[in-house]
């Protein structure tokens, strides 16, 4: 058996997966997948390499390119300890693939666990908070980017915005202000309005596509916030230097 390598440094790193989305915060020697990208290898490559289980699966909600990557997990044998959904998360237009797939870890003996707004996940260096979706808000007629999970996370004194693929319909919801935005819907022109990016009030904001145009509609939307896509950079890493100080790290570096 293969014995975890140590960490004692604290990252997150968005990977390089298309129109997908796929993120793990290593903080500590506690990892957290957060979406698990389309039906490939990246996070299951990445978590063999470096000998490391997932303590946490976060799945923003049941669409195949959030969670997709749970294929390959299943099939390299990397246990889960325990897997959080939002609430209702099989009430809403999903992919039944994404479904199953869930169904399967399961039957690993993976806990699952369901998330509304307020409901928090503890950290080694902060928390995870979530703001959506409201409990008991969901229907069937509801498209599952609609009731997706969004994330609100402090970090060694940053906070972070996780928006998974929420559309603009709700996020008048979600006023809240964040050093690092992920970008919702891979950049959508459903999502992101000027109003809610100046409520966020970003210093950064990352994006995950291979949509040129979408990429072009966000550069133009962040102005003068550096903006970081993975079409551009490959993944890229966040390291936590503490006490609200950090680094970007493109893999792509110019």
């Amino acid at each position: 058996l293969l014995i975890p390598l140590r960490e004692d440094s604290t990252t997150y790193t968005q990977f390089d997966v298309g129109n997908a989305d796929a993120a793990i915060l290593q903080d500590k020697d506690m990892t957290i997948v957060i979406d698990a990208g389309d039906l490939d290898q990246t996070i299951a490559s990445y978590l063999h390499q470096r000998r490391r289980n997932i303590d946490v699966l976060i799945l923003t909600h049941l669409h195949i390119d959030h969670a997709g990557g749970l294929a390959a997990v299943l099939e390299e044998g990397i246990p889960v300890d325990v897997c959080y959904l939002p609430a209702d998360a099989q009430t809403p237009v999903i992919d039944e693939t994404a479904l199953l797939l869930v169904q399967a870890l399961e039957e690993t003996g993976a806990e699952l666990r369901y998330l509304h707004r307020g409901d928090v996940i503890d950290l080694p260096s902060g928390r995870l908070t979530a703001l959506w979706p409201m409990d008991g808000r969901v229907a069937p007629f509801h498209d599952a980017n609609d009731t997706c999970l969004v994330l609100h996370g402090e970090v060694a004194g940053v906070t972070m915005l996780l928006t998974g693929d929420l559309t603009g319909k709700y996020e008048h919801h979600l006023p809240m202000s964040a050093d690092i935005l992920k970008a919702a819907h891979h950049g959508s022109t459903s999502a992101t309005s000027p109003e809610f990016l100046a409520a966020v009030d970003p210093q950064i904001i990352l994006l995950s596509n291979k949509d040129e145009r979408r990429e072009a509609r966000m550069a133009e939307l962040a102005g003068d916030i550096p903006l970081y896509s993975t079409a551009d950079c490959g993944a890229v890493t966040i390291a936590f230097r503490g006490n609200g100080e950090y680094a970007v790290m493109p893999f792509l570096r110019e």
